[in-house]
């Protein structure tokens, strides 16, 4: 019942999310931990990296967590008031 998630760092970040996304982890994204889209060429934002990791996640045959599912996934007793 535990969820965990793998943090990948520079162009290994790609390969290491969809090992992740493909045995039920969980991924995250961000420019403080790598520059590179999948296909090499340096992001301009979070949310070009976001966006990638968004197809990898549908590729998975999984699908994004809303804002509402994830903050039931982060504070299930319905902590974490935003």
């Amino acid at each position: 019942g535990s969820r965990w998630k793998v943090i990948g760092i520079s162009r290994e970040q790609w390969p290491l999310a969809m090992a992740a996304l493909s045995l039920g982890g969980d991924v995250r994204v961000g420019l403080e931990d790598n520059f590179y889209l999948p296909n090499g060429e340096m992001a301009r934002s979070n949310g070009d990296l976001v966006a990638a990791a968004a197809q990898l996640t549908a590729l998975s045959g999984r699908t994004v967590a809303s804002l509402d599912d994830t903050k039931n996934i982060l504070w299930p007793s319905g902590g974490g008031n935003f």
